[in-house]
């Protein structure tokens, strides 16, 4: 059972300086036995957690096994879990020498809970984590070496210890009922042993009055073995200020029950897709933004936390209201930061361009499912998030696919009803599962990958496209739903100026990327735009780079050290009004 990852416990932080082994890339760990591999390994250096040993010095681009140990300490607590925030590409955890689990999907949150001989017991003990980054379409296959976005190992996020009491809240989730009057609804599941205590609440310190609205036995009793209850709490109106972007107010919820209590930030609002719009808090918003990778030169998916704030500042100075974090689950830190900025977050499954052969197998198929409902769950009070995602540009034209998406779909919704969902497609027109989603949402590149390839700066071709989706939209059906541009950019070399202004110089760039902008503020056809991308990153290193200079991908309007370029001061010179104005 995972525990809630928005660590209402206390938790200890295990993240700093552990020991590091490298195994090499010989190593079968299909074959050899977890525990032997990791008593076996001979440290000589250390790691930083989080952190990518293959961006460490004489490691870069390594792939293979690594070791990494330290130890934590228990006070005899009844139960206790380490919490993972998110790794890759695949993990196996030992404790005091045994093998408590193995991760195959890359960037989840997730927890594992301590064995006997250690819960209940007071003392040192010693956590090895064994990582591996290479491909293997067997053991981890949703991660693949065709993905325009490079594969890091090691621990991207931070690690705690948290310890527990015999019963222990391990799951809250807080949805807003509604605005006006506010009321929430509070939804705990119950970890440990049965406790027969009602629990109470308080709201900003405040205490409030839950009634509970758990289903019952016939006789109107609690279900004994209901692990789940939910409950309902009406705000004060002067205290129940709503979460937006133009006022991101949050508050706070402490739930007590038994020995365990919790506090669980949370905002209230609420979001929905209906006639063509994206509406928050009952009112139409329009989304502008960016994609995201959580990538950077030194650190990989590691990124400090002074890192992620600056990159939030400098989406939000150019007119940001919005960001898609692709194409992986995020950082539980960065989307506490968007619901403290008022940035509007669409979350997603790790993906890009899954075929036919990821469709019917079915270990991909469960794990791409249990890391969609496993991000939901971690992340489902975040007011940031409005909306779920899952894969981008599958190949949602092939028949097989429509298997895969209902059961993605028919997963997000299971757990979470409330919140609108869609994914990015590349097929349109011949996508044959728009109708699944909520909000459709289509990557185009028009005026870069250019219909006429001799022709020199095709810019025209942006309005042509957007024309064209709009119309093409409305003639399958799909007008009612909300339509966002989920990737649309151009490249350019960080320095690369160029009189002719010609592709993949920064004056190219600017002047693409401000007809982009410039088209989405004159269509309100147009829901949401999200440009590729924020900031350059490491893609692929082989041959197929040659479309990809320095092994990058130079769609940001800033680079790799978040340096801008032309475009992003021409974007924010555009953009911040539509922000002010949102």
């Amino acid at each position: 059972m995972n525990t809630l990852h928005y660590r209402p416990h206390l938790t200890r932080s295990l993240d700093g300086s552990w020991e590091f082994a490298w195994l090499g890339a010989d190593i079968d760990l299909r074959e050899e036995a977890l525990e032997s591999v990791a008593a076996a390994a001979e440290y000589a250096g250390t790691l930083s957690v989080p952190g990518c040993f293959d961006c460490m010095p004489g490691y870069e681009g390594a792939r293979g096994t690594a070791a990494i140990r330290t130890t934590f300490e228990t006070s005899g607590e009844a139960a206790g879990v380490i919490a993972f925030d998110g790794l890759g590409i695949w993990a196996a955890i030992v404790i005091d020498g045994r093998l408590v689990a193995t991760h195959a999907k890359p960037y989840s949150p997730f927890s594992v809970h301590l064995p006997s001989g250690v819960a209940g017991t007071s003392g040192v003990h010693e956590l090895v984590v064994l990582l591996d980054n290479r491909f293997d379409s067997r053991r981890s296959p949703l991660q693949e070496n065709y993905f325009d976005f490079y594969a890091y190992g090691g621990i991207f996020r931070p690690v705690g210890y948290t310890p527990l009491p015999p019963a222990y809240l391990s799951d809250i989730a807080v949805r807003t009922i509604s605005t006006r009057p506010a009321a929430i609804e509070v939804h705990m599941v119950l970890g440990g042993e049965m406790v027969e205590s009602t629990p109470t609440f308080a709201v900003d310190g405040e205490e409030a009055t839950a009634t509970e609205t758990s289903a019952r036995a016939e006789d109107g009793s609690q279900r004994p073995d209901d692990r789940t209850r939910t409950f309902t709490l009406e705000i004060d109106g002067a205290a129940a200020r709503l979460w937006s972007p133009a006022e991101p107010a949050m508050h706070r919820l402490t739930v007590r029950l038994g020995r365990d209590e919790c506090t669980v930030p949370f905002g209230i609002r609420t979001v929905e897709a209906r006639d063509g719009e994206v509406l928050l808090n009952g009112d139409p918003i329009r989304l502008f933004g960016w994609n995201r990778h959580e990538v950077h030169p030194q650190f990989g998916p590691a990124l400090p936390l002074a890192q992620l704030e600056h990159d939030i500042r400098l989406m939000k100075r150019a007119g940001a209201n919005f960001v898609r974090g692709s194409h992986y689950p995020q950082d539980d830190r960065f989307l506490d930061l968007c619901d403290q900025h008022g940035v509007m977050v669409w979350e997603e499954s790790i993906g890009w361009q899954q075929k036919r052969e990821h469709f019917t197998n079915p270990s991909y198929q469960r794990l791409i499912n249990e890391q969609q409902a496993e991000m939901i769950r971690a992340h489902f009070n975040h007011p940031a998030i409005i909306m779920w995602g899952f894969q981008n540009e599958l190949h949602s034209d092939e028949p097989e696919s429509r298997a895969a998406v209902e059961a993605l779909a028919r997963t997000t919704r299971t757990a979470d009803p409330y919140r609108p969902i869609t994914f990015a497609s590349m097929k349109f027109p011949h996508d044959i599962c728009l109708d699944l989603v909520d909000i459709v949402s289509l990557n185009t590149y028009p005026g870069w990958y250019a219909s006429e390839a001799d022709e020199y700066r095709p810019i025209g071709e942006i309005e042509e496209r957007l024309v064209y989706l709009i119309a093409g939209l409305k003639e399958q059906g799909l007008a009612d739903k909300p339509f966002i541009v989920s990737e649309i950019g151009a490249g350019a070399i960080y320095g690369w100026r160029d009189p002719q202004g010609s592709h993949w110089s920064e004056e190219y760039q600017a002047d693409h990327l401000e007809e982009v902008c410039r088209q989405f503020l004159a269509r309100t056809e147009i829901t949401g735009l999200a440009l590729w991308q924020f900031s350059d990153g490491r893609t692929y290193g082989s041959a197929r780079a040659l479309s990809r200079p320095r092994s990058f991908n130079n769609k940001g309007v800033v680079d790799e050290y978040r340096r801008p370029k032309r475009a992003y001061d021409r974007v924010r010179k555009l953009m911040s009004r539509f922000r002010d104005s949102e």
